[in-house]
């Protein structure tokens, strides 16, 4: 391109012009587009040397209008559009397959602007886009050598902006045909080879097909910008770090003057391959090994991040890494000086683990054929991960087998169990995978129980463990690793008894009284299911409130005994006997269950003398009515009556008792070998004994 002598003037000052930028790169020792790939601050130094900058003056790349340094930026058009990347923020134009223009007014003019442009596509199968730029209000039509393409920084790599972009015949940027190692576009750097500019237009035009929109940013030249003194500084977590074991950075970027940044910064930090990277906080992302947080600007005191990262082998015995931040307003804050910091952290290999062990049974004792038995080893991994399999050795006892392949419960830690049976006496080839890090976890080993292992330590049982980088944990017995259950008793199944009795001998009409239900283990055996135990009452009985375990339906009620019932359990069943009950009342109860899929069936009757299995020898019981007559005094001769035989001194207490419950105010008793007086023989027959005495009626001596 041919230029005017002004022209070329103004070429030399701004370092653009070819010939100009050739000798720039020898002083560069040979740096390809030294002006293009200097970031802000760096071209601003050498500038400075040249022109005689002042030292406060630096580049600001925008995306939004604000108030930059002296400079108030305004916007018009479709200029809100923001995408927020790792290595910053941009202006979004043309997305869809639309046609925008954003136009950048200076209330200065600036000098030194530039455009920088990402993801210009042009390829048949997706569309083709350009960026037309004008300035001051005319287009303006870029050469090949203000326009620097692909851009070399780490937004195009993030980007994967990696193609050249083509200048048309009108001067603009037009997307560049793909290929495959180019990734999803285009980039360009171009430069404006104006000293004065009051406002820029970027307008992105779609050319064909459905190209979907670039990233933007306008950079200028800003005078007497404050600058923020900026610090980073980097930290790492307690030290000496452990292999395996997490760790992590702290990164503070510190502002000291209060004075706010005034554009976005950017902290990077290339964590060694020696460090695997975890879970990254927000506005912080990673290529690789590369972690990238980004500042937005308006920053007046410190912002930190905090990196995990856990130390490999290969990080012993020290890991160094350095972060750097670039960008803000601070001339001298590029990546060098003040903004970078580095931290060297001494580490250490993972300490051997310590391997510790205990057994416990599911139910003590051990029941022959109960249901869901099972032993459990709880296994404690101290110190260090494992770095070897565990073997999990166990001898069943005789008698107990395996009810299928152990299994591993997870704790504070977990692994992979494998390679165990599912059946037999012993759980040859069961084994724990290296690598659990410490904490503990349970093998569960389910078991049946046969009436062979029956005895008072027919269930105890020792595990042994070995290996997990353990040393001390081997296949010799009685090492820290082993456990032995506690002395396990295992009992046969259950014999079942049923008991059924009444709080009395004798019951009276309206008074409250009670059955108590009763199943016992005749055999010292222990039920392997629940037992159901039914009672129909008859209806001449009002069943109270029923007792936990018991339910009712009318007069039916239902008391459930869980499985494991190794002794005996009852329940009380209040009644009230109502007249129909006169003169006796009879009832039976079943038990049925108490053996798992073998059914027991057990019956009490409060009738019968002689019985078999779980009968209960009773006879019925007699009910008789409460006295409804006053007799006029205690020990009265009254005509026609006589007396109505004897009271010890249990009847008397008894009837101090009921007076005590308020059942009949105003009787009398007294103890002692005494006899009734006054009272009409029907009112006291002979089975009267042991029941309350009448109103007016008294036990006297002879």
């Amino acid at each position: 391109m041919k230029m005017q002598k002004t022209d070329s003037m103004r070429c030399a000052t701004a370092l653009r012009c070819l010939p100009v930028r050739t000798r720039a790169m020898a002083l560069a020792k040979g740096v390809a587009h030294f002006f293009h790939a200097l970031r802000g601050v760096a071209f601003l130094a050498l500038t400075s040397l040249l022109i005689g900058t002042q030292a406060t003056a630096a580049e600001l790349c925008i995306w939004k209008s604000g108030t930059y340094g002296e400079v108030a930026v305004t916007t018009e058009g479709a200029c809100r559009v923001e995408d927020k990347r790792a290595w910053g923020t941009y202006l979004t134009l043309g997305k869809f397959n639309s046609w925008e223009a954003c136009t950048f007014n200076f209330s200065v003019p600036v000098k030194n602007l530039s455009i920088r442009t990402y993801v210009l596509d042009c390829d048949p199968a997706i569309g083709c886009e350009k960026m037309a730029v004008s300035v001051n209000g005319n287009h303006y039509p870029f050469t090949a050598a203000e326009v620097t393409t692909p851009i070399s920084d780490l937004s195009a790599t993030e980007f994967r902006a990696l193609a050249p972009v083509k200048i048309d015949a009108d001067g603009n940027l037009e997307g560049a045909d793909l290929a495959t190692s180019f990734g999803r576009g285009a980039s360009a750097w171009a430069l404006i080879s104006r000293t004065s500019v009051s406002s820029v237009t970027l307008s992105h035009e779609p050319l064909y097909g459905q190209p979907n929109g670039s990233d933007n940013l306008v950079c200028f030249f800003v005078e007497n910008l404050p600058v923020p003194p900026l610090a980073l500084k980097k930290e790492a977590s307690a030290a000496p770090w452990v292999v395996g074991q997490p760790a992590s950075y702290t990164l503070t970027l510190t502002n000291s003057s209060g004075t706010a940044t005034t554009s976005e910064m950017v902290v990077t930090d290339n964590v060694p391959s020696s460090l695997t990277i975890g879970d990254l906080p927000p506005w912080c992302s990673r290529a690789a090994q590369a972690v990238s947080c980004l500042v937005p600007a308006g920053l007046t005191s410190s912002v930190s991040f905090v990196i995990p990262v856990t130390p490999l082998p290969s990080a012993v015995p020290s890991v160094t890494n350095t972060a750097t931040v670039s960008r803000g307003g601070d001339a001298m804050c590029n990546d060098m000086g003040a903004c970078t910091s580095t931290v060297t952290t001494p580490v250490v290999p993972t300490p051997p683990p310590v391997i510790t062990s205990t057994k416990t049974v599911s139910a003590s004792p051990l029941g022959v054929g109960a249901p869901n038995q099972f032993y459990a080893v709880l296994v404690t991994v101290a110190n260090g991960t494992t770095t070897a399999p565990i073997s999990v050795m166990d001898t069943l006892p005789p008698g107990v087998t395996l009810r299928g392949a152990p299994t591993l419960v997870a704790g504070t830690t977990t692994g992979v169990l494998s390679g165990c049976p599912t059946s037999g006496s012993n759980t040859t080839n069961c084994s724990v995978a290296a690598g659990i890090a410490p904490g503990t976890f349970e093998i569960r080993i389910p078991v049946n129980v046969a009436a062979s292992a029956v005895g008072p330590n027919g269930g105890t049982n020792t595990v042994n463990l070995s290996g997990g980088g353990d040393a001390a944990c081997t296949t010799a017995p009685g090492q820290a690793c082993d456990a032995t259950t506690p002395p396990t008793r295992v009992v046969p199944q259950a014999t079942l008894k049923l008991e059924k009795m009444a709080d009395a001998s004798e019951f009276l009409v309206g008074l409250p009284a009670s059955y108590t239900l009763k199943l016992s283990s005749t055999n010292a055996g222990m039920t392997t299911a629940n037992t159901v135990i039914t009672d129909t009452f008859p209806v001449s009985l009002t069943i109270g409130k029923l007792p936990s375990g018991c339910s009712r339906v009318g007069q039916v009620v239902t008391c459930t005994v869980p499985a494991g019932m190794a002794t005996s359990a009852s329940f009380v069943i209040p009644v009230t006997p109502l007249a129909a009950a006169m003169p006796r009342v009879i009832n039976a109860a079943t038990a049925v269950g108490g053996r798992g899929p073998r059914v027991q069936r057990c019956r009490s009757m409060r009738e019968h003398d002689n019985h078999t299995g779980c009968w209960d020898a009773h006879p019925g019981i007699q009910v008789f009515e409460a006295p409804p007559i006053d007799c006029r005094g205690a020990g009265a001769a009254l005509p026609g009556r006589r007396r109505c035989g004897f009271c010890s001194d249990h009847s008397a207490a008894r009837a101090r008792g009921r007076l005590a419950q308020g059942h009949h105010t105003g009787w009398t008793a007294r103890a002692g070998r005494d006899q009734y007086h006054g009272c009409p023989e029907r009112l006291f027959p002979r089975r009267l004994r042991g029941r309350p005495l009448q109103r007016g009626c008294g036990c006297h001596a002879r």
